[in-house]
C-alpha cells in the first residue's frame, strides 16, 4: 500500500495524536508535552518492571467549530507488583504516555505524550492504607489545596503485594487542558473532504506505551490498540 498523501497523513496525525496521548496535566502552566518514552529495552533496566495494562481508552471530539468547544478524554488502568503496603507511604504517582498509529502497513506515526505527577490526598486514603481515591481539580496544587472544577480522578488499592489503579480524565475541556495542534480550523475543512470520508471507514491499528510510577517503583507497559477515526470523533482502545 502506498504512503498516504501528505494532506491525509498530516490530518490523520492531528486527529490520532490525542487518542491515547491526551496531554492533560494539573494546570495549563504545568502542561508538559513532547515527553519522550524510552524504548522497551531501555525501560526494562535499572529496576523498571513490566505491568499489566487492564484498560486504555482515549478519544477526541472535533466536530465543534473551535478547539475550545471540542473535547478529549482518557482512561488508563493497570496492575503491578509493589513492595508498598500502605498507600500513604507513596510520596507521589506518575502517569506518562506515548502513542503510535499505523496509517498503512508502511507508514506509522508516533506521538509523544504527557507526564502527570501528583500526590494522593490523605483524606482519600482508608484507615488501613490499602485503598485510596481522589479527584483532580482545576487550580488545585499537588497537595489538593485550592478550588476549581473537577476534571478527573485516580484510585488505587493494594492487596497481596499487587497494586491496582485507575486514572481517568473523562472530560478534558472542563479544565482547558487539551492537546493543542494549532491547526483546528484546517481539521474542520479536511474532515468534510471525500478522501477523509473514505479513510474513516478503514480499520486502523495503533498502540500505546505507558509508564506508571509509584514513588521509587517504576513500571512500563506496551500494548496494541484498535483505532477508529470518524467524521466527528476518534477513539482508541486496547486490542482484543
Amino acid at each position: 500500500m502506498k504512503t498516504p498523501p501528505m494532506s491525509r497523513v498530516l490530518f490523520a496525525s492531528l486527529v490520532a495524536a490525542p487518542l491515547l496521548v491526551v496531554a492533560f496535566t494539573e494546570t495549563r502552566a504545568q502542561r508538559c508535552t513532547g515527553v519522550r518514552i524510552p524504548s522497551y529495552a531501555e525501560m526494562l533496566v535499572g529496576g523498571t518492571q513490566e505491568f499489566t495494562l487492564t484498560k486504555a481508552i482515549g478519544a477526541w471530539k472535533y466536530k465543534a467549530p473551535t478547539v475550545e468547544q471540542s473535547d478529549q478524554m482518557c482512561i488508563i488502568g493497570g496492575k503491578c507488583p509493589t513492595a508498598h503496603q500502605n498507600l500513604g507511604d507513596v510520596p507521589n504517582f506518575t502517569v506518562r504516555t506515548f502513542a503510535y498509529h499505523a496509517y498503512t502497513p508502511d507508514y506509522t506515526g508516533e506521538f509523544t505524550g504527557f507526564e502527570h505527577t501528583f500526590a494522593l490526598d490523605p483524606a482519600g486514603i482508608n484507615s488501613k492504607g490499602t485503598r485510596a481515591k481522589m479527584n483532580f481539580y482545576q487550580g488545585r496544587d499537588r497537595s489538593g489545596a485550592g478550588g476549581g472544577a473537577k476534571y478527573g480522578s485516580f484510585k488505587a488499592s493494594i492487596k497481596n503485594g499487587e497494586m491496582s489503579f485507575l486514572y481517568k480524565i473523562p472530560k478534558g475541556n472542563a479544565s482547558g487542558m487539551m492537546v493543542e495542534t494549532g491547526h483546528y480550523a484546517w481539521v474542520q475543512d479536511c474532515r468534510t473532504q471525500d478522501w477523509f470520508r473514505e479513510y474513516s471507514h478503514e480499520k486502523t491499528m495503533g498502540g500505546t506505551r505507558i509508564m506508571f510510577g509509584a514513588g521509587d517503583e517504576v513500571f512500563y507497559s506496551e500494548v496494541d490498540c484498535n483505532v477508529k477515526i470518524k467524521k466527528n470523533k476518534g477513539k482508541g482502545k486496547l486490542a482484543k
